[in-house]
């Protein structure tokens, strides 16, 4: 059995199978989840590869999102990183400090 969901573009809808055994789940007209600033940001700085240099900078990061296709301006994306040198609420669980004037690090675990 496979799932199927119904997407609109520009007014038509279509019906695509996917791959997944067990009961449909009908998703109808809602969008699947796109990811937040937060997940880019953390994909970014992974994608850096910050193991030999643990301090990055905001504009390395955004960098980093722009060539992934990252849709964050980078104000937005210098905000999201300062409020995530405090203690992360829901997922992904990750938490900087300040390293400098614009740079950040991982913060040590408690």
């Amino acid at each position: 059995m496979a799932f199927r969901f119904t997407t609109s573009g520009g007014g038509a809808s279509k019906s695509q199978p996917l791959t997944i055994p067990g009961q449909p789940i009908y998703l109808g007209e809602r969008k699947l989840a796109v990811l937040t600033c937060r997940d880019e940001v953390v994909e970014a700085v992974e994608a850096l590869g910050v193991g030999g240099e643990p301090v990055f900078t905001v504009n390395m990061v955004y960098a980093a999102m722009l060539s992934c296709g990252s849709r964050w301006s980078r104000a937005t994306v210098a905000k999201t990183m300062l409020r995530m040198t405090r203690p992360a609420r829901r997922p992904p669980y990750v938490q900087l400090e300040c390293a400098g004037v614009n740079q950040y690090r991982y913060a040590e675990p408690m």
